[in-house]
Order: C-alpha cells, then structure tokens, then sequence
C-alpha cells in the first residue's frame, strides 16, 4: 500500500514538471521544524514541491496564482528516561514514548495577492494524502534488573495506514536572482487522525522559465 500511494504522488508531482507556454515553473526544497500536536513533540521534515503560476499579466490583487504540489517527508518523537526512573515520574512527570514518521502528498493552490508592494508574500491552501506510521506508549511500569536498577517497561501500539487531510500555508518569498528564490513559511497541518500539527521553514526555490 504504502509503496503504491508513493509511486502515485511522485507520478502526479512529475506532471507539473512539465512546462506550458506563457507560464512560469517553480521547483522549491523545504527544510520545516515540527511542532506535532500541541507542542507534545517536535521534530522535522522536508518538502519538494513544484508550481506553475497561471497568472500571465500580474495585476492589483492578483500577484500571482500557481497551482502545482508539493512532496513531504516528516518525522518525530519523544522518549521518557529508561533508566533510574520511579512510578511517581511515570505518573505525573515523564513524557511517554511517541514515534512519527511518515510522507504525504499536498495539491495545493498558492495566491499572491500583493503586485508590486511585497509580491512573495503568499497564501497556500490544499487537501493531502499519504501514508503515516505511529507507535505511542500505550502502558508504562517499572521493575527492577540484574543491576537492582529501577528499569521502565512499556507496552506499544502500533498504527499504520493512509491518512487524507488538509494543509494551509503562509509565507514570503525573495528573490536573489532572476531564477533564485529563497523564503520563510509558516505551516497547518490536519489529518482523518485528529493530528494537529505547526510547521515552520526556510525555503529554496528556482524558476524554470
């Protein structure tokens, strides 16, 4: 499943990387922290994406407006202390174990709505797809080991699958050349999970024509 979901989101990407006359491509790479629910862990990923700006003859309102998607690769976790812990800390103190990883597909649609004052300034909104795995802590314990250390044990679930959800993006652009672009961006993230994640990133971009 997981190999088919890839196999099709990279194919759909490729697509953009086909240029139209009279529009612009843009190929951009994106390093993001994670900030996974609300604040529970953090972590990182990266996103290749690709754009094409439909908009020939910028006006006031309408920078510009590309559609395009954008490919993510996204992990993280947390882990409580292993050795020398107590019950209280199990209980009231320590973090349980939380491990994340997963790629996802984002169609997106991009609107810059400034012209002339600051034009990479965006706006970036679309549904996702991809493939998540999860393993939480779903009990904890102690006992004592050869070592007559106080040892945590842990029971863990596993949940694997296909997620769809929803992405919202905010960010700028600045041009360091005719075909060089760098940024900053601001993420959203929901999921059929009830994952509610907060990304932050920089940006490198290039336009093709």
């Amino acid at each position: 499943m997981r190999i088919i979901t890839i196999t099709l989101l990279v194919t759909i990407c490729s697509l953009f990387c086909i240029p139209l006359k009279g529009q612009s491509v843009k190929l951009s790479a994106s390093g993001l922290y994670i900030s996974f629910g609300t604040g529970d862990f953090l972590g990182y990923g990266i996103g290749v994406g690709v754009s094409k700006n439909l908009i020939k003859k910028p006006r006031l309102g309408l920078g510009q407006l590309l559609v395009g998607g954008e490919l993510f690769f996204e992990q993280g976790k947390k882990e409580p202390t292993i050795y020398d812990t107590s019950p209280a800390d199990i209980l009231y103190n320590e973090p349980t174990f939380y491990h994340v990883s997963g790629s996802s597909m984002w169609a997106k649609a991009e609107y810059h709505p400034l012209h002339k004052v600051l034009p990479g300034l965006y706006l970036s909104v679309g549904p996702t797809i991809g493939y998540w795995n999860r393993t939480k802590e779903e009990y904890a314990g102690t006992r004592i080991n050869n070592s007559n250390r106080i040892v945590r044990i842990s029971i863990l679930e596993f949940d694997n699958g296909a997620i769809v959800g929803y992405r919202l993006s905010g960010g700028i652009n600045f041009n360091i050349s005719t075909k060089t672009y760098v940024g900053a961006r601001m993420d959203f993230s929901n999921n059929t999970k009830g994952e509610i994640n907060s990304l932050l990133g920089l940006k490198l971009g290039f336009n093709i024509n």
